[in-house]
């Protein structure tokens, strides 16, 4: 499958949380199953689910970003992702997870980009069973899984807070976006 890469502006498939349960089927979301399954791999090969990755963190909202080197907008968008890992620290789990496979061994080396970088093989078909036709594209879950927020096209750093914020707050009623 080939994914259009979205150069100009945002194509938003915004999913807002008020709008989440449209989403559902019998208490599923359609990407609770992909949550459940789609694997990636670290820098060092090691292999992950988003499922145990949310288990592993904590219970925070994991914001996945499908990007390749390949794309002018993604690699626009990544230093974007590390400034809001830098101010947001562990209120939120950040998993930029490439389409394509690293040159060399499981890393990637990004100028200037010190996050994790992950890859997944299969994240190809994630996106497509999404309905998802360019990249970048984020989505944003609760740590149940439960998909909050999905985007096609880069977003800006206020754009990604304001949507953490609102999925922090739901997962947390003590939450208040004061807190930072």
């Amino acid at each position: 499958m080939i994914f259009a890469v979205l150069l100009q502006g945002v194509f938003p498939v915004h999913a807002s949380l008020e709008d989440r349960n449209s989403f559902s089927n019998q208490g599923q979301t359609p990407s609770s199953n992909l949550f459940q399954t789609l694997v990636f791999y670290d820098a060092q090969g090691k292999e992950h689910t988003l499922a145990e990755w949310a288990k592993s963190h904590h219970d925070t909202p994991i914001l996945c970003v499908a990007w390749a080197t390949y794309c002018g907008p993604c690699m626009k968008e990544l230093p974007v992702l590390q400034a809001l890992q830098k101010e947001m620290g562990n209120q939120v789990s950040i998993l930029p997870i490439a389409i394509e496979a690293p040159t060399s061994g499981h890393a990637y080396a990004i100028n200037g980009i010190s996050m994790p970088l992950f890859y997944s093989p299969s994240f190809s078909e994630f996106l497509g069973k999404m309905n998802v036709n360019g990249i970048p594209f984020l989505c944003l879950f609760s740590s149940k899984g439960e998909l909050l927020f999905k985007q096609s096209g880069a977003a800006t750093l206020e754009e990604l807070k304001e949507e953490i914020h609102k999925a922090l707050a739901l997962q947390r009623p003590e939450y208040h976006k004061e807190t930072k």
